[in-house]
């Protein structure tokens, strides 16, 4: 994601919040794209994934 200087964060998780952001960008088309969160960001939600994952990875 750094390489490519992603600004969007997409999950298939629901607690993200992604069902009331796709609303958001439903009813309001012209104004500003939810999912879209800045380089920053993205990269802070990916490090947190990333911990989140590696603690599931130790405790398995």
């Amino acid at each position: 994601m750094r390489r490519t200087n992603a600004d969007v964060e997409l999950s298939n998780h629901p607690n993200d919040y992604g069902l009331q952001r796709a609303e958001q960008l439903h009813s309001r088309p012209d104004g500003p794209n939810p999912f879209v969160l800045g380089r920053t960001r993205t990269q802070r939600y990916m490090t947190v994934m990333d911990s989140m994952l590696r603690g599931r990875l130790a405790d398995a």
